[in-house]
């Protein structure tokens, strides 16, 4: 991370009490081991036509997952909340993608 990396958060996101801005690598990184769960679950979805990083508990899309990197560093982590409604779709298949893993009957 840089050192001004900012993460932001719409506020419905967190738990009260929580700062929605928080900034310096340091603070960052200890802040966000507390979503690092959410966040390490993250799908790529196309949210209103864009692509995005999506956290969806329970299959539910609730927010995206923006990273913006200056210098190979993160320097900014946004955290937003997609509201109901909003467009959602799989992105195109990569041309050499294998295709996705598929579960067999369960038993």
């Amino acid at each position: 991370m840089t050192d001004d990396c900012v993460r932001t958060a719409d506020p419905a996101l967190l738990p009260p009490g929580t700062p929605t801005t928080v900034r310096g690598a340091t603070a960052v990184a200890r802040e966000t081991t507390h979503f690092s769960a959410r966040i390490s679950a993250t799908t790529r979805l196309l949210v209103a036509g864009r692509p995005a990083h999506v956290i969806a508990p329970g299959g539910h899309a609730l927010a995206t997952v923006g990273i913006t990197v200056r210098n190979g560093l993160v320097s900014r982590i946004a955290l937003t909340r997609i509201p109901a409604g909003t467009p959602l779709a799989l992105p195109p298949a990569a041309p050499d993608a294998p295709p996705p893993a598929t579960r067999g009957p369960r038993r």
